[in-house]
């Protein structure tokens, strides 16, 4: 568990900057909490942000990823908790004094206004001289690759333009917590990939502190230095996305992050799992006891096709999709459970409708009480 601590070189007459595993803390979250009427969108939650560090909040809809990411922005009154940025109290100022940015999904560009004139909006609410607005305009536009189109108008502008021209409208007053709201949810894929490692890019040469929220899997994983997980208004896990992928605490994580198989049954004696499935090997220090219920969760890419009568597992081959680099194996159980095995693409062919074995090394699998 993390710890927390004070940083010796506050100045004095300030509050101690204070610091979660030796990295200054941007943002704490404490006991916040958000009711609607009788449902609950956020139960009581604490989260520390780190200076610098890019946290994407995961999660499906309604999951409360966007609820906490209004009220951290100011457009929603927590029911309960505060909100600490720069260990100073935000929680009931107003939006426009809590020096945050933010990146809607739909840019909200003004399209009477010109690139440079978009950018430089942000500036001109900060009665900053002409000048120096020109030259931080100037920076700004080159930072994300648009000088040249200082003079046109977002109608004239691609989808990933426009996110850059609001990216660019952003970083240029450098608030001190930038907020993204599903950014690229309305890009496609090849564009997207390319803007995450643009935002990615920025991150790294600015140093921002910035929460970015998706509900797709991928795009947490490429871009996150650490991943909020969030369901039914709780926080779930919060780890680096390899952590978050190999080593999930919970079902809701392992089903949401990644493909998983998962075998559900009681825990026996001798390290095996007793299941609909079949009897199989736990993997070592799994801590569950005897007769204690749970899903051993296993990645398809830890999953090996072998001869029928050689595998722990044994089933049909319903399915088989190619994807160049790796071909994926969908395999029908007795119990009629569906498992998934990643294959690189240069492996024999599975014939539908063929029987196969399935095994895999018991360190590889990872046990989850119910």
């Amino acid at each position: 568990m993390s710890t927390l601590t004070q940083l010796p070189h506050a100045s004095p007459g300030q509050a101690p900057v204070q610091s979660v595993n030796g990295a200054a803390v941007k943002l704490r979250v404490e006991g916040l909490g958000k009711r609607y009427g009788n449902i609950d969108a956020l139960h009581a939650l604490d989260l520390q942000v780190r200076s610098g560090e890019l946290l994407t909040l995961l999660g499906a809809s309604g999951s409360g990823k966007t609820t906490l990411l209004q009220i951290i922005s100011g457009l929603v009154a927590p029911t309960s908790g505060r909100i600490l940025i720069d260990d100073r109290d935000q929680t009931h100022a107003p939006a426009h004094q809590r020096d945050i940015g933010v990146v809607f999904q739909n840019y909200a560009l003004f399209p009477h206004l010109t690139v440079a004139q978009n950018v430089g909006f942000a500036l001109d609410m900060r009665a900053v001289s002409r000048n120096e607005a020109q030259r931080r305009i100037s920076e700004a536009l080159t930072m994300v690759g648009l000088d040249s189109m200082h003079q046109r108008f977002p109608r004239e502008l691609s989808g990933g333009q426009q996110q850059r021209v609001a990216l660019a409208r952003c970083f240029i007053y450098k608030p001190s917590l930038i907020l993204m709201d599903e950014p690229l949810s309305a890009l496609d894929r090849k564009l997207r990939e390319t803007m995450q490692m643009e935002i990615k890019r920025l991150h790294r040469e600015t140093g921002s502190t910035i929460i970015f929220v998706t509900h797709d899997q991928d795009e947490a994983l490429a871009l996150s230095d650490r991943i909020c997980m969030m369901h039914n208004g709780r926080i779930e896990q919060i780890d680096d996305p390899q952590t978050m992928y190999e080593r999930p605490r919970t079902l809701a994580v392992a089903r949401f992050i990644g493909i998983s198989n998962v075998l559900e049954g009681k825990v026996l004696p001798g390290n095996r799992l007793d299941g609909a499935d079949g009897n199989v090997a736990l993997p070592e220090g799994h801590g569950a006891q005897a007769n204690q219920s749970g899903a051993l969760v296993i990645r398809p890419e830890h999953l090996h096709a072998v001869a029928a009568e050689q595998g722990a597992l044994q089933g049909q081959v319903v399915d088989s999709v190619y994807a160049g680099v790796e071909t994926r194996v969908v395999v029908r159980l007795a119990s009629g459970n569906l498992l998934v095995v990643r294959r690189s693409g240069g492996d024999a062919p599975l014939t539908i409708g063929s029987r196969i074995g399935l095994e895999w090394l018991a360190q590889h699998a990872r046990f989850l009480p119910a």
